[in-house]
């Protein structure tokens, strides 16, 4: 038995993948460096769904996440990505943050490309 034979629907399984975004951000309050994982059904997705955000600033900060939602593609690009959350600098500066960013994918539908463009108080 070959296995090489298998149904030609198996190689048409959609498999989740993930794909990193990141941002550099100053600010009078802060220096941040900002991560955005991105989740997606590919290949040649209509969406992606925020997975993950990481702050890491100077000064220290706390980062608290809101939910994260699904956004969809126009074309091979999805812009206009946001997370929103509450940012805490030490002892001195607590505000809601909102992070956005965008990704798009290649002609084989893999998201190869993307960042964070905003890192701001709302």
């Amino acid at each position: 038995q070959n296995e090489d034979n298998a149904p030609k629907a198996l190689s048409n399984t959609r498999s989740t993948m993930t794909f990193p975004i990141y941002g550099s951000h100053s600010s009078a309050v802060a220096s941040s460096q900002t991560t955005m994982i991105l989740s997606y059904d590919g290949p040649k997705p209509s969406s992606v769904t925020i997975q993950s955000t990481s702050v890491s600033s100077n000064p220290a900060t706390t980062w608290t996440p809101d939910e994260y939602g699904s956004f969809n593609f126009s074309g091979n690009k999805c812009d206009n990505i946001k997370a929103t959350g509450m940012i805490k600098y030490g002892s001195i500066y607590k505000h809601k943050y909102e992070m956005v960013g965008w990704c798009s994918k290649n002609s084989s539908g893999i998201v190869d490309d993307g960042k964070i463009t905003g890192f701001h108080a709302i």
